[in-house]
């Protein structure tokens, strides 16, 4: 690969932007004493409301199976979720959050929403043409690798 051209330059910033945002996130959530799998499990419980299942929280974050329910046990230990038999599919666990963890999600993802909320408000109409071209770019990517997943 030729990380000399142009388009492959301007790939390679993208992805040294994308980690860096990442890598923030994950300090963010170790400053606070937990792992960013925590943070963004606790998002997506919060995201996708009162009760949902793992298989939900997978499919929200793009994360393995394993690394959820793995974070899930984390959460439970902690007393921060409860998990029960859903009782419309008995093979499906419903995932919910504990008062403790209610009161435990809203402060950090609280402090959370703060710091967002004061990048985008700072970035103005900026912020949601980024939205926009981060979508437009993901239906792309969506596209290109269908295509060559036919192709094979």
């Amino acid at each position: 690969m030729d990380h000399n051209s142009p388009m492959r330059q301007l790939i390679d910033a993208w992805y040294d932007d994308w980690f860096a945002m990442d890598r923030m996130y994950y300090e963010w959530a170790r400053e606070r004493g937990i792992t960013g799998n925590i943070l963004f499990t606790l998002y997506a419980i919060d995201v996708i409301g009162k009760a949902c299942t793992p298989s939900q929280i997978v499919d929200k974050l793009a994360l393995s199976k394993q690394t959820v329910n793995s974070t899930l046990d984390t959460l439970e230990a902690r007393g921060l979720i409860a998990r029960q038999r859903d009782t419309v599919d008995q093979r499906s666990r419903i995932v919910s959050l504990t008062e403790a963890g209610r009161a435990y999600a809203e402060a950090l993802l609280g402090e959370l929403d703060a710091a967002e909320r004061a990048v985008f408000s700072e970035m103005g109409d900026d912020a949601r043409t980024l939205v926009a071209r981060a979508r437009q770019l993901v239906q792309a990517m969506r596209r290109a690798f269908a295509a060559q997943k036919a192709d094979d």
